[in-house]
């Protein structure tokens, strides 16, 4: 995912880990509030493209919906960055994100 301003494009792509061959692949570019609506969209292409291999309860966590704040989901994202850093600082960086 880049960021130009208001502008997000994201790189999407589904490689079959067995021979490492793209199976699918798609480019978004959406506004930065439109970010909730993107990742559904995404996700709805992923599954759409392994319907066929998912269960019911697979679909319905696809499918399944987190924030509709798009402010909340970047804070969201940005606390999960440095908690993964796993850094005492940036630990606590994550913590302010996720308050």
């Amino acid at each position: 995912m880049v960021q130009h301003g208001d502008t997000i494009q994201v790189s999407a792509d589904l490689t079959n880990v067995q021979d490492n061959t793209e199976i699918w692949g798609e480019q978004y570019e959406r506004k930065a509030s439109d970010i909730i609506a993107l990742q559904q969209q995404i996700a709805g292409d992923i599954a759409g493209k392994l319907r066929s291999t998912m269960t019911g309860a697979e679909k319905q966590q696809v499918a399944k919906q987190g924030t509709q704040n798009p402010e909340a989901y970047q804070l969201y994202v940005k606390g999960r960055y440095y908690w993964n850093k796993r850094t005492e600082a940036d630990l606590k960086t994550a913590i302010s994100y996720f308050n």
